[in-house]
């Protein structure tokens, strides 16, 4: 039996800063991951630009210690590989012990409270065992199986974002990030061109990276699945690879400064943007996010991001897409359940609406939910609280020790 105080199932974003500020308030933090490293999405999916920002401390760091790389046209990148190191670099400092390569199997819930937890490793299965846990899985696995109840995707019919496998091109030459999408008829033909390919690809992002010459597209697109459905993720994760070769041959063909454009690598796998959404005791709406609403039980700053909602149905963006037009924060509430005492979500499953998902799902608005959680475990850890029963104004205080400032 492997036991901590705090155990964190996932280690992208949301995960890392969860453990991090766990160890830091003085838990025994152990951070368990399915992958081979750490980072998730922002290392392994090779997303390598934030989209949103929030006021936390590993967020915070990175800009600091500029892993962001100064860029002309207003966005935020990094290098994944930069990023993996950087990752493993702060948890070492806070003492984080970081298991690899397991997944959660089965979870025993006793008098509501996750009591044992089975992870499938390669050497059989193992028993971990922590008074309190924080899920970070992205699709709340361990929320799932210790039977949280949740809604798929969209309220009205379980529709759900598509998903992608980012790819990393080089010999690309764009004089701006969007200067692709307003050469005359390009994007037209992309959209005709998408038609031929299987899934539902369709529309042009190709986003430059700190490397002159070096670009990540965002065009594999594949719709009408379900990412907790092993058959779907099958189906997805094929469908976008097969798509790669012929939208490379598309960009040659007709897209100025992709001429001889060739695949540099591709991410470890597609990502998944929506899945479950699990109740909590607060839901976050995209009304409260379009005011800025600041909430008394305030445990996320300065989060900011637009309704960035991909269409449920081809390519491209919804038309509940729109600018977010001020900070807002994110109450604690959204962060636990009714059904097990000792369970804290974090990232991109919390407790919110659809489109809400679209701004909160944020990599820097994950990472500083993830330290809210962990600040939150440790504290119930050290009194002998249930989630429920965690004085908020006690965990402000301590974010605050961390680097998260008031709500402005």
């Amino acid at each position: 039996m492997i036991k901590a105080d705090v155990i964190v199932c996932g280690a992208g974003p949301a995960g890392i800063a969860a453990a991090i500020q766990a160890a830091k308030a003085g838990a025994d933090t152990l951070l368990i991951e399915k992958d081979a490293t750490v980072g998730g999405m922002s290392t392994l999916g090779m997303i390598n630009v934030f989209c949103g920002v929030s006021k936390c401390y590993l967020f915070n760091k990175i800009l600091r210690e500029k892993i962001i790389k100064d860029d002309p046209w207003g966005r935020l990148p990094y290098d994944p590989e930069e990023m993996v190191q950087f990752y493993i670099r702060e948890l070492d400092e806070a003492g984080v012990r970081v298991l690899l390569g397991v997944k959660v199997a089965d979870v025993k819930v006793e008098d509501k409270r996750i009591v044992d937890v089975s992870i499938a490793t390669s050497m059989g299965m193992e028993h971990v065992s922590a008074p309190m846990w924080i899920d970070a899985t992205g699709d709340g696995l361990l929320a799932y199986l210790a039977g949280v109840p949740f809604h798929l995707g969209r309220e009205t019919d379980g529709a759900m974002q598509p998903m992608t496998m980012m790819v990393m091109l080089s010999n690309v030459y764009l004089p701006s990030r969007h200067y692709l999408t307003t050469v005359p008829g390009l994007p037209e033909k992309m959209e005709a061109f998408g038609k031929t390919l299987p899934g539902t690809a369709g529309h042009i992002i190709v986003i430059p990276t700190t490397v002159p010459g070096n670009a990540i597209i965002n065009m594999t697109n594949c719709g009408f699945v379900d990412g907790t459905d092993i058959w779907d993720y099958t189906k997805a994760q094929m469908i976008c690879r097969k798509q790669v070769y012929p939208i490379v041959k598309f960009l040659r063909e007709n897209a100025p400064g992709c001429e001889n454009c060739f695949v540099l690598r591709s991410a470890a796998y597609a990502g998944i943007r929506e899945s479950r959404h699990f109740k909590g005791k607060a839901t976050l709406t995209e009304e409260d996010i379009l005011a800025g609403r600041v909430f008394d039980d305030w445990v996320v700053t300065g989060a900011k991001m637009g309704l960035n909602v991909h269409n449920t149905q081809g390519s491209g963006m919804s038309s509940y897409n729109r600018p977010a037009p001020m900070e807002y924060t994110i109450p604690y509430g959204a962060y636990i359940t009714d059904e097990v005492d000792n369970l804290f979500l974090s990232g991109r499953m919390i407790s919110g609406t659809h489109v809400a998902h679209g701004s909160y799902r944020a990599m820097s608005i994950c990472m500083a939910g993830g330290q809210a959680v962990g600040g939150a475990a440790a504290l119930c850890v050290q009194n002998g609280w249930k989630v429920d029963e965690l004085p908020v104004g006690q965990l402000q205080d301590l974010l605050r020790q961390h680097d998260v400032p008031d709500p402005a």
